[in-house]
Parts: structure tokens; sequence; C-alpha cells
């Protein structure tokens, strides 16, 4: 009796555990393609300003 509860209780789990992993992982990439932009966009943001210091 106990094994079949526990076996309830680990297909329950699992279930969850991949439908949090199915919901998290297009959050992370998203942040992801974020910190990239932002790391982008503070690189290229000084070489525009050198290219305006010499008009």
């Amino acid at each position: 009796m106990l094994s079949q509860v526990s076996d309830a209780y680990d297909f329950q789990v699992k279930a969850k555990i991949e439908t949090m992993t199915a919901l998290v992982t297009p959050l992370v990439t998203v942040i992801m393609g974020f910190v990239v932009f932002i790391i982008v966009i503070s690189i290229m943001m000084p070489m525009f300003e050198m290219t305006d210091i010499g008009n």
C-alpha cells in the first residue's frame, strides 16, 4: 500500500518538476537575452560617443 502511495507521489512530483522546467526555460532565455543586450549597448554607446567627439 505504501509503495503505491509512494509511486503516486513520485509521479506527481515528476510531473510538477517538468511543468516548472517548461515554464522557467523561456523566462531564463528572455532574461539572458536582456543581459546580453545591456552588455552590447554598454560597449557600443562609448564607441558612438567617440565618433561624435571628432566632429
